[in-house]
């Protein structure tokens, strides 16, 4: 009995407290990781769409002053997403301004626009 008295061990009590608080913050790293997953691919589709949408504004840069029209294409991206392209041309006097908008849905819609500007 003496032996008992002296241990200097854990109980099963507090070794049942210490595993439900790490559990407890590993679920919460876990959140974390998956929030941070899932931020991380949303940007890479933002940037995927915006290179799209600056490639095309630079091809609309090279057509003749008179070929430039309003129009639309789509491409699909390096993770399989569908991007749609559309964009006007609005004409006043010697510049023409061109608006491109570039759209996808991953599970939810999303929409970029830019706007520049195309002298003659």
């Amino acid at each position: 009995m003496e032996l008992f008295k002296r241990s200097k061990g854990f109980t099963l009590l507090e070794m049942l407290i210490a595993m439900t608080i790490l559990c407890v913050a590993l679920l919460g790293l876990g959140q974390m990781l998956l929030l941070s997953i899932q931020g991380t691919s949303f940007g890479n589709k933002v940037t995927e769409a915006t290179t799209f949408a600056q490639d095309k504004m630079e091809e609309l840069r090279t057509v003749a002053w008179d070929g430039l029209k309003d129009g639309n294409d789509s491409i699909v991206g390096s993770q399989g997403i569908q991007y749609q392209r559309t964009w006007t041309v609005v004409p006043a006097g010697t510049m023409k301004t061109v608006n491109l908008a570039i759209n996808w849905n991953d599970g939810h819609d999303h929409s970029i626009q830019i706007t520049s500007v195309i002298n003659n």
